[in-house]
C-alpha cells in the first residue's frame, strides 16, 4: 500500500471550487427519447409483464399471463396479435401479490395468488391474515373483463375491492416457499394443485365450493384432456424421484400412463389434434409433443431447436428457446410459448409449421444497458443480453437483442445462477484485444468480471466484500447450511478476489486471495475505467470514513492470465486518503486520458440523511491532474431533497457532459464538464407514458457520445422492465 502524493488537493478542498447549486426548475433540453428492453415503452399503459411464470390460451388467440412479481402492477396480463390488451390490476401490493399459475373457462380466469397482512399493518382477520403468515390459494376474474371479480360464498379478499373473490387455499408462514403451481378448469370444475398437502383439490367453477381431492405429492401444472374426463400432471423431481408427467381421471382414479422422458417438464397443454405437448425447461430447451395419451404415450415431434438458445451459441433466432415456463395453442393450431431466464421475459406465437408470428419482450428489470465503446453506440449490453442499434429505425425498434451472454448449463456456478437477476451491467471494457464485461449488483456488489466466448459470457472474476447468506438476504428459515453461503470453497475472509485461473469457470479454494484489508470495506463507488483499472470507494462502519483515512482504492489492471481473465491484487493496489472536509464518498470515475477525476459525495456538514442511503452523495467535484498534482477544478451541490426523494442516484459522463440521474423522479439533470455548469434535464416524457420506476442500481445510468456528435444515454427504468434511452445533441 502506498499515499500517492495529492496532499495538495486535500488542502484546497475546502477553499476552491464555484460551490454551484443546481436550481429548482432546470430548462429543458431539446431532446428525443425512445426505449431498448420492452415491447412497448409505457405510453397508453402498454408495457410487457416481467418474469411471466404460465400462460394460458383462448380459441381467438388471447394469452392471459400470470407473473409472481411486476414492478408497475401487471402480474395478470391479456395480450392478443402482439399487442397489450388489458391488465387485472389489484394483483400488486395491498397485500396481494401474484403467482406462477393460470387457468380460465368461458366465463372466469383463474389465478394463483399470494395475500398478505403488509407486516402485520393490514391487520382486519376477516380480510387478511394474522401474525407472520401468508394465505396462499386462487383469485377469480371475469374472463369478459379481468379487472372485475364476483364474490362467492366463503370467499377472502381486500374490502375495497374485489372482496370475496379470493379462494384461501392454505394459511403458512411468511415468506412461504411455495404458492399454487397448477391449475385447470372446465365449465363446472377447477382443479389446483396445493403443494403444502400433496393434494389435487377440486371445487365448483362457479360456486368454488370444495369438491373432493386425492393424493398427489410434488403436483406442478396441469392440463384438461380435451373429452374432459382425464387430468395430465406434472410431478416435480426430488433427491428421490426424476419428474414425470402422470394421468388422473377427473375423479382423482390413478390412470396408467406415464411421460417420464422429460428432463424438467414445466407446462403441459394441448392442441387441437388431441396431442399433449410438454415444455421442457432442461438442456434441450424445447416443446415434446406425444400422442397414443390413451395406451402407451409416444413422443411424435418436438417444437423448436433442441437446446434452444444456449445450443445456438445465444443466437436469439425464434425457434432458439430460453427458459420455457409456459406453452399452450389455440383453435387454429398457433402455438404460444412464454420464457422466463435469469430476469429475460418474453412470449412467443409460431404458426404450427413453426413460423414467429410475433414476440413480445419484458428483459431488462432493474438492469442498465451499457455501450461497448468500440462500437460507436450500436452495441450495448445488459447482464445477459446483447443488443444490435439501427437508430435509423422508428422509436423503440432501434434496438434488436442480438444474443443471450448466459450459459447455464455449461456454467453452473456463473453468479446469476444465485443472484438471478441481481447481477447488473456495469461496464464493457476492451483490453489487450478481449471485451470484458463487469456486472455489480443493487448493493454495489462486485464487480462481476466476465470473458467472451462467441456470444456467451463466462465468470472470469469476482470482487466480493461481504458474504453473501440466503437465509438472510431473503429471510428465509429454510435453507440448509451447506448451501447458505455462495460461491463454495469460498475462504473464511470477508471480502475476497477470485480469479478463474484454470478456465473451468467454477469456484476452485486456491483461486481466492484476499480483496480488503480489516477496516476497509468496500462502499458504493465503484468504476472501471479504459485502462482496465478497478476503482472503488472505501468505507468504515456505518458509512463513514475508514479510521485510517483511507476513502479510495485502484487496483491496476495487471494483464491477461494465461485463460484469458484480468489480474487484479491487493499487493498491488494503490490507496488515497479522504479529502480533508469530506465525510463518505458514494461514486467516482476517472478518466486516464485526461487524468481527471470525478467525485460525488459528502462533505463535513452534509450527514446523510435517514432513509437516503445509497445514493451519491450531496457535493460533485472534479479534480485536474489526479496522478501528479491533483488540482480541485469545482464543486457544486446537486438537486438534493430527501424528503421527496428527488436525490442523486448515478452518474455517468460521456464527451463534455456529465449526466446524474434522480432517484425517484428520474430526471436527468446535465452538467459541462467544463465548469460544472447546469446545462439542463431530460425527463421521461409522452413516448414513455410520462414515466419511470425509480433508479434502483447505484449505476443506473451510461452515457455515450458518438462519432457524428449525438449523445445517448440509457437510464435504467424498472418500473416497467426497460431502459428509457434519451438522444441529444447540444
Amino acid at each position: 500500500m502506498r499515499y500517492p502524493i495529492i496532499l495538495l488537493f486535500l488542502l484546497l478542498t475546502l477553499v476552491l471550487g464555484s460551490g454551484l447549486e443546481a436550481r429548482d426548475e432546470p430548462p429543458l433540453l431539446n431532446y428525443t427519447t425512445s426505449w431498448i428492453g420492452n415491447s412497448f415503452g409505457g405510453a397508453d399503459d402498454k408495457w410487457v409483464q416481467n418474469d411471466i411464470q404460465d400462460i394460458w390460451v383462448a380459441d381467438d388467440g388471447t394469452v392471459y399471463a400470470v407473473s409472481p412479481w411486476d414492478e408497475a402492477g401487471r402480474e395478470v396480463g391479456q395480450y392478443r396479435n402482439g399487442d397489450v390488451i388489458a391488465m387485472a390490476g389489484e394483483t400488486h401490493g395491498g397485500g396481494y401479490l401474484g403467482g406462477r399459475a393460470i387457468t380460465a373457462n368461458s366465463r372466469y380466469v383463474y389465478f394463483a395468488q399470494i395475500v398478505g397482512n403488509e407486516n402485520g399493518y393490514l391487520n382486519d382477520p376477516e380480510f387478511w391474515p394474522t401474525g407472520d403468515n401468508d394465505w396462499v390459494g386462487v383469485a377469480r376474474r371475469l374472463r369478459a373483463d379481468i379487472t372485475q371479480s364476483t364474490p362467492f360464498a366463503g370467499g377472502k379478499g381486500r374490502p375495497d375491492r374485489h372482496q370475496g373473490a379470493f379462494l384461501q387455499i392454505v394459511d403458512v408462514p411468511s415468506p412461504q416457499a411455495l404458492d399454487v403451481r397448477g391449475l385447470a378448469a372446465s365449465e363446472d370444475r377447477l382443479y389446483v394443485c396445493d403443494p403444502y398437502h400433496g393434494m389435487i383439490q377440486v371445487y365448483d367453477a362457479e360456486t368454488m365450493a370444495f369438491i373432493q381431492n386425492w393424493a398427489l405429492d410434488r403436483c406442478n401444472e396441469m392440463a384438461l384432456a380435451p373429452e374432459g374426463s382425464s387430468l395430465w400432471i406434472i410431478q416435480d423431481a426430488d433427491t428421490a424421484n426424476a419428474a414425470q408427467v402422470v394421468h388422473f381421471s377427473v375423479s382423482g382414479e390413478k390412470l396408467g400412463q406415464v411421460i417420464s422422458d422429460v428432463a424438467i417438464p414445466v407446462d403441459v397443454a394441448f392442441d387441437n389434434a388431441g396431442q399433449l405437448l410438454v415444455g421442457d425447461n432442461g438442456i434441450d430447451q424445447n416443446i415434446k409433443i406425444y400422442a397414443g395419451l390413451d395406451t402407451t404415450p409416444i413422443r411424435v415431434a418436438t417444437f423448436g431447436v433442441t437446446g434452444g438458445v444456449v445450443a445456438a451459441g445465444g443466437d436469439m433466432a425464434p425457434l432458439h428457446l430460453n427458459g420455457i415456463t409456459g406453452v399452450d395453442v389455440d383453435a387454429a393450431g398457433n402455438i404460444y410459448i412464454s420464457s422466463s431466464a435469469y430476469g429475460n421475459t418474453d412470449v412467443r406465437a409460431f404458426t404450427p409449421q413453426g413460423e414467429m408470428l410475433w414476440r413480445l419482450i419484458s428483459n431488462e428489470f432493474g438492469d442498465t444497458l451499457v455501450f461497448d465503446p468500440a462500437s460507436d453506440g450500436l452495441e450495448v449490453f445488459s447482464a445477459n443480453s446483447r443488443y444490435e442499434l439501427d437508430y435509423t429505425q422508428s422509436m423503440g425498434q432501434e434496438a434488436v437483442e442480438a444474443a443471450f451472454t448466459f450459459d447455464p448449463f455449461r456454467y453452473p456456478q456463473d453468479a446469476r445462477h444465485f443472484f438471478m437477476n441481481n447481477t447488473r451491467a456495469l461496464a464493457v471494457r476492451w483490453l489487450e484485444g478481449q471485451r470484458f464485461l463487469f456486472k455489480t449488483g443493487v448493493l454495489a456488489e462486485g464487480p462481476f468480471i466476465y470473458r467472451f466466448e462467441g456470444e456467451v459470457a463466462v465468470p472470469s472474476g469476482w470482487f466480493s466484500k461481504e458474504i453473501w447468506r440466503w437465509s438472510e438476504y431473503y429471510e428465509l428459515s429454510n435453507v440448509a447450511p451447506e448451501n447458505d453461503v455462495f460461491p463454495p470453497n469460498r475462504p473464511d475472509y470477508t471480502a475476497f478476489i477470485w480469479r478463474d485461473a484454470d478456465g473451468d469457470a467454477a469456484f476452485d479454494a486456491e483461486e481466492f486471495s484476499p480483496g480488503a484489508v480489516p477496516g476497509n470495506d468496500w462502499g458504493w463507488g465503484m468504476y472501471v475505467d479504459v485502462r482496465g483499472d478497478l476503482w472503488q470507494t472505501l468505507e468504515g462502519p456505518e458509512w463513514q470514513a475508514n479510521p485510517d483515512g483511507i476513502a479510495i482504492r485502484r487496483f491496476p489492471f495487471g494483464g491477461l492470465d494465461s485463460v484469458g481473465n484480468p489480474m487484479y491484487s491487493l499487493d498491488t493496489a494503490i490507496s488515497y486518503p479522504m479529502p480533508v472536509g469530506w465525510q463518505s464518498l458514494g461514486r467516482l470515475i476517472y478518466l486516464p486520458e485526461t487524468d481527471t477525476l470525478y467525485l460525488a459525495g459528502s462533505r463535513d456538514g452534509e450527514e446523510d440523511e435517514e432513509g437516503c442511503w445509497g445514493l451519491i452523495g450531496k457535493t460533485i467535484a472534479r479534480f485536474d491532474n489526479w496522478s501528479t498534482d491533483a488540482q480541485l477544478r469545482w464543486q457544486f451541490n446537486p438537486q438534493f431533497d430527501c424528503e421527496s426523494a428527488d436525490t442523486p442516484r448515478a452518474m455517468s459522463i460521456a464527451g463534455d457532459y456529465l449526466f446524474v440521474a434522480q432517484f425517484q423522479t428520474a430526471w436527468i439533470w446535465v452538467y459541462r464538464l467544463e465548469d460544472g455548469q447546469l446545462m439542463g434535464t431530460m425527463r421521461p416524457d409522452e413516448a414513455v407514458g410520462f414515466y419511470s420506476g425509480w433508479i434502483d442500481v447505484p449505476f443506473g445510468i451510461d452515457a455515450f457520445q458518438r462519432s457524428d456528435g449525438e449523445y445517448v444515454i440509457l437510464v435504467e427504468e424498472n418500473g416497467r422492465h426497460k431502459n428509457i434511452m434519451y438522444r441529444w445533441r447540444p
